[in-house]
């Protein structure tokens, strides 16, 4: 998955929608399944890649954001949390659990439920509506919605490797 030949990139983006999981487990139970070398304070990283659990929300999370560090140590990572759905104005876990898992990762956060302007207000569940062609995905509108909240964020906290204060 991590394979891009001989190309580091500078910036990876992690995103899900609404429909890429449930939470079947939790943050805390998906930071125990840490494994430790044999001093019992190193992490051994490929004992815990492998105890980690695809089918649960959160310990997959945490191994795809382990990977992604282990591969591009120094690319920046932005986190797009799932946007608003039309059905319902509250957050799931597992909302609340990707934000938790991404900031321990060091993720820079886009809060596509909060930042992006997608709202129930102006869509209606599985019809078409302003920025939803079925109160779940994106129309062309609100992809640019999102397009624009994505570009914001990377233009705020963008900085290229090796540049620093003293430049």
């Amino acid at each position: 998955v991590f394979s891009v030949d001989d190309y580091v990139p500078d910036i990876v983006i992690f995103a899900l929608g609404t429909n890429d999981g449930l939470p079947n487990d939790t943050y805390d139970s998906a930071m125990s399944k840490t494994v430790l070398e044999s001093d019992n304070k190193t992490i051994d990283v490929e004992a815990t890649l492998s105890a980690l659990d695809d089918t649960k929300f959160c310990e997959s999370a945490r191994k795809a954001f382990m990977r992604i560090k282990q591969a591009f140590p120094m690319a920046q990572i932005y986190c797009v949390l799932p946007i608003q759905r039309a059905d319902t104005d509250t957050l799931d876990d597992g909302h609340k659990y990707l934000e938790q898992m991404a900031k321990r990762y060091g993720c820079i956060i886009i809060d596509g439920a909060q930042t992006v302007g997608i709202t129930r207000d102006f869509d209606v569940w599985n019809a078409l509506g302003l920025y939803l062609k079925d109160g779940l995905h994106p129309n062309e509108k609100g992809q640019n919605l999102m397009a624009r909240t994505i570009i914001s964020s990377l233009k705020a906290h963008y900085m290229p490797f090796g540049l620093g204060f003293n430049q």
